[in-house]
């Protein structure tokens, strides 16, 4: 009974898969999209800057009290050769100013960060690609962590450290291995940088995984993630689903030459004890010279142990194309800019990057053309989730719910994350073998909850303690949302 027991009063548990489930009766996985914000960041047509999009996601400077955020601005010609790297700060991680940082002379765009073209130490095709804030680091010349694209393409990433972000230093050591899309992030669950990279498989492009203790030395990348035959069949649903909703914008070519879904990258964020993936579904719809047309989306994953992962709530879109209109930006690509933030009460900030178009320009109606010639192509767009929002077990009628056995602390007590504003919630605790509820802990002597709250306290009216330190829980739910549970 005690393999795998989980200790609910380290992290809340969620239901992104069935883990720490038993049995559950009458409910389903419902997966909560988040709430849209729009843009925070834009490009700027006044230094011809037709796109940006980051890699990073905004970082918490303690020292200077504002986040920073790392980004990349493209040109008319939107290729690697013309791409600069830029800086902006924050007091809210919504409204950003760009400093003058004096870098680079003469540009007029005052935040450049790194602009390959004139730094002499770099190839031109380097790239500032992901940039870590180490808070933890002792060395102050190390504070910052980046990884950089080289060769040509973007190919490759190679370590940088920088004691500011702005000035950098290249150890001799060997690259890691990628194409040009990839991912980076420090997982404080296992003490390690991770590095989720893009490399090839008889799927097209997939996910690796490289790990390393000290930024120094990486693992060779592994193997973790990829499309496979549900993919290509959704990839057709959802170019149709375009197609025939005129209020979306549809590829510009479709054709059917035997063209296969694919995972472009996939941002990685440790939570809660688990790993939360967001695999951008590259759905290719027909040729556009070296790439293709067609839409980028993003889904969920989980793993408990970042090499085994599971597809989240039947594969449904946690990212979905926008309407095109003449304000949305997410008309042909979402893709998150990197792990999400976790604000101080739990609210759930996703950056992403939201791209109006995928595939050459020319390829385009007319009205279509006109329109992306005057206006910039993408911007950083900010949506959020609820504390644990991203599935929730849902009872239309009335619903049960039983956990496996898990570890509490007896003297603590039980908190849930729930919407039962339309019906209610009460639970009983069961003895872990028998199932029989502990003397006390009834759903008759349970005060029924109706109410939306992210963190409710359960009571029962008995002045019993639970005497055990492993139980189960039994959710009645009726009408109602369940989102997380734990001790504390």
């Amino acid at each position: 009974m005690n393999k795998n027991l989980l200790d609910v009063s380290k992290n809340r548990q969620m239901f992104l898969d069935d883990f720490v489930l038993e049995r559950a009766i009458n409910t389903s996985i419902s997966l909560h999209r988040p709430d849209s914000k729009g843009p925070v960041l834009f490009a700027d047509k006044n230094f011809k800057q037709k796109s940006i999009q980051s890699r990073s996601a905004p970082q918490w400077n303690s020292d200077k009290n504002f986040w920073e955020y790392f980004y990349m601005s493209m040109g008319d010609n939107d290729v690697y050769q013309v791409r600069k790297y830029h800086y902006a700060i924050s007091k809210d991680g919504i409204n950003w100013d760009k400093p003058d940082l004096g870098l680079y002379v003469g540009d007029g765009e005052t935040n450049i960060v790194f602009d390959p073209s004139k730094n002499p130490s770099v190839e031109n095709t380097d790239g500032l690609m992901h940039v870590i804030r180490d808070e933890i680091e002792q060395d102050p010349s190390r504070r910052y962590k980046g990884l950089f694209g080289c060769n040509i393409f973007l190919k490759d990433r190679k370590v940088g450290f920088s004691p500011d972000g702005l000035k950098w230093e290249f150890p001799d050591i060997p690259t890691i291995p990628s194409y040009d899309e990839s991912h980076l992030t420090y997982d404080e669950q296992s003490e390690q940088f991770i590095a989720s990279v893009k490399l090839h498989t008889e799927w097209g492009r997939s996910v690796y995984l490289s790990t390393s203790k000290d930024f120094m030395e990486w693992s060779d990348p592994k193997l973790i993630f990829h499309a496979d035959e549900i993919d290509n069949e959704n990839r057709i649903k959802r170019i149709q689903f375009a197609v025939d909703h005129p209020e979306y914008l549809a590829p510009p070519v479709i054709e059917d030459r035997g063209y296969t879904a694919q995972v472009y990258q996939m941002a990685i964020m440790p939570y809660q004890g688990i790993y939360i993936g967001f695999p951008l579904i590259f759905n290719p719809a027909g040729p556009s010279s070296n790439n293709y047309t067609g839409l980028n989306q993003t889904e969920l994953t989980v793993s408990r142990d970042l090499y085994n992962w599971e597809r989240v709530a039947d594969r449904e879109l946690f990212l979905g194309i926008e309407k095109w209109d003449s304000k949305n930006f997410g008309t042909g690509q979402l893709m998150p800019t990197s792990r999400p933030i976790i604000k101080d009460d739990g609210e759930i900030w996703i950056y992403y990057n939201a791209i109006r178009t995928r595939g050459l320009m020319e390829l385009y109606p007319k009205d279509i053309q006109d329109f992306l010639n005057e206006n910039i192509g993408s911007a950083i767009c900010l949506a959020t989730l609820r504390p644990d929002g991203f599935v929730s077990l849902d009872a239309k009628n009335q619903g049960v719910v039983i956990t496996k056995p898990i570890k509490i602390n007896r003297n603590a007590s039980i908190h849930i994350n729930v919407d039962s504003t339309n019906g209610y919630l009460a639970a009983e605790v069961l003895d872990p073998v028998s199932m029989e509820p502990l003397p006390g802990y009834t759903f008759e002597n349970c005060e029924k909850i109706s109410e939306d709250s992210t963190d409710k306290k359960i009571n029962w009216k008995t002045n019993d303690k639970i005497n055990n330190d492993i139980v189960r829980l039994k959710f009645i739910l009726e009408k109602s949302s369940l989102y997380s549970f734990w001790s504390k």
